[in-house]
């Protein structure tokens, strides 16, 4: 919505400015430096090109710096991470912990995603629109078309999981169309969904043959979207069948566990999307940097004496998996608990304070005197995001690795639990066993259950941000939280879990901003239930 009111206001300016232009004598006229103007932006098939590009900028720089710009602390991000059963929170306040008053405000959470995906879908749209206006006289602007398309899909369906009632629009702010009037209501939900499908149906037509680079829009990862939404419509067929036509493209695979979050370059045949850092990927979309391996490494030289890349870098320790998530493991055999799990620190410089006879090396051993210190100083924790690659040293918090978005492993998943609940066990067991033994476990040979597709999503996908949206839709996320959301405290007085009994029924969705809902009108576009009206 702030991107029509926008688009709007810039519009009325540009016609000013060219009617004070064609006023003026010639000194007065403008030149552009660069070879794009506002002009030929959406006039000529390279403008087109290139507002594309920007397209991936507006995503990935965009969501690191929602509400804190220049200091990518990835807040919004985490507070799906938080979110879930998976994690303690060691900040109180936040989405994480299910308290009103943030869910309502959330320090600007669910204002800045809700603007951030229709930044977004406007962006798309004018793409959309002026794209197809050239499309006749140059043909390979599908492949932009497609991008975008794939983009506004993407949005309109991470909006639609999140806030259950969302305003669909597919048209640009235009010079002919910026005072007309907008009427908004609440899209119906199979509108919603049509509108998703059939971009995605473009996306994989036009981008089929494209090679594989996680770094950029793709058929396979349109496909593993349009499996997705397939999931959420219970439309299990589809949702095989797109799983299937993945599996045709040998480009793709699971990875090696020990490569799988290894080295700043994660573009390796499992990953389906990432969101890459200008630093190794040398592409034309920069993220810059991101904090994420400093939410779960904790303040650990408080104990082990200095900083170091042996315990994981630098990290502030704002949220860790919490007891309910190791358990989950066989902690003897899986080996996602041994490689991508760290439940010890260990020293590596003997400073003061420490127990007498402590030496280089050691483990450290929660003690009477350091057990205050277990939240802030030596949680265990996961090392999916450390970074000991492109930082510069273990005191630099400013992590260039890539981001994993999307990979195989959730494709697959995808199919265990459509195949689970047609009944068929036997391709069941198929993917269940994909994830289950490349962690090194025996080969499972029994009924796969609901249960165990929920277990095994969380030891595969834990933290990656995918769980919360995966709980809301099998309809267990207010059970999982209620359960298992933070951990009993095991060495100082603070409660950690606050969500258990926080969360209420109408949580499964977040509050609409209420800007959006002055600007939209609330008697047409009334608030969520249970949130301020």
């Amino acid at each position: 919505f702030n991107k029509y009111y926008i688009m709007k206001q810039n519009i009325i300016l540009l016609i000013i400015s060219l009617l004070l232009m064609n006023s003026c004598t010639d000194w007065l006229q403008e030149e552009s430096e660069t070879n794009v103007t506002v002009v030929d932006l959406y006039s000529t098939p390279e403008g087109i090109q290139k507002a594309t590009t920007a397209l991936y900028e507006i995503e990935r720089g965009g969501f690191w710096s929602l509400n804190t710009p220049n200091w990518w602390s990835c807040d919004e991000f985490l507070a799906l991470v938080e979110s879930t059963d998976l994690t303690v929170n060691t900040r109180l306040g936040g989405y994480g912990n299910y308290r009103l008053i943030d869910m309502q405000t959330g320090a600007g959470v669910a204002t800045n995603w809700w603007n951030y995906q229709y930044n977004i879908i406007g962006k798309a749209n004018e793409i959309i629109y002026y794209g197809d206006k050239l499309l006749h006289s140059n043909p390979e602007l599908k492949k932009s078309i497609a991008i975008a398309k794939y983009f506004r899909a993407h949005a309109y369906f991470w909006l639609f999981k999140v806030y259950d009632r969302i305003w669909l629009n597919t048209i640009p702010t235009t010079p002919e169309n910026v005072n007309e009037e907008r009427i908004y209501k609440p899209a119906k939900e199979e509108d919603i969904y049509k509108q998703i499908n059939e971009d995605l149906d473009y996306a994989i037509l036009n981008l089929a043959g494209e090679p594989k680079d996680a770094g950029n829009i793709t058929d396979v990862l349109a496909r593993h979207i349009k499996a997705d939404v397939a999931m959420w419509q219970k439309n299990y067929d589809e949702a095989i069948r797109q799983v299937q036509e993945i599996e045709k493209n040998d480009n793709y695979g699971l990875e090696d566990l020990d490569r799988l979050f290894t080295g700043g370059d994660l573009n390796h045949r499992e990953a389906l999307y990432i969101w890459r850092s200008a630093r190794i990927g040398g592409t034309d979309y920069n993220t810059l940097t991101n904090r994420m391996q400093s939410h779960f490494i904790p303040w650990y030289d408080k104990v082990c004496g200095e900083r170091s890349f042996d315990n994981g870098g630098w990290g502030w320790g704002w949220c860790y998996p919490n007891d309910y998530y190791f358990s989950l493991f066989d902690q003897k055999t899986d080996l996602r608990f041994k490689k991508l799990c760290k439940m010890h620190y260990i020293v590596t410089k003997v400073v003061d304070g420490m127990p007498e006879g402590t030496q280089i090396g050691d483990t450290v051993k929660i003690t009477e005197e350091n057990k205050s210190l277990y939240y802030e100083a030596f949680h265990p924790t996961t090392t999916k995001f450390v970074d000991t690659w492109t930082v510069a040293s273990p005191a630099d918090g400013w992590s260039f690795k890539d981001f994993m978005v999307y990979r195989l492993a959730e494709t697959y998943l995808f199919a265990a639990e459509a195949y689970m609940r047609k009944g068929d066990n036997t391709n069941a067991l198929k993917y269940y066993n994909k994830t289950w033994m490349r962690a090194g476990n025996p080969e499972y040979k029994g009924v796969v259950t609901e249960e165990m597709i929920m277990d095994e999503q969380a030891r595969e996908l834990g933290h990656e941000g995918h769980r919360w949206f995966f709980l809301k839709r099998i309809g267990k996320l207010l059970t999982q939280i209620r359960n298992h959301a933070g951990e009993e405290n095991h060495y100082t007085s603070t409660d950690f879990t606050t969500a258990r009994s926080n969360i209420q029924d109408f949580m499964v969705r977040w509050p609409i901003p209420d800007t959006e809902l002055i600007k939209m009108g609330k008697e047409n576009f009334p608030q969520n239930p249970g949130y301020n009206p």
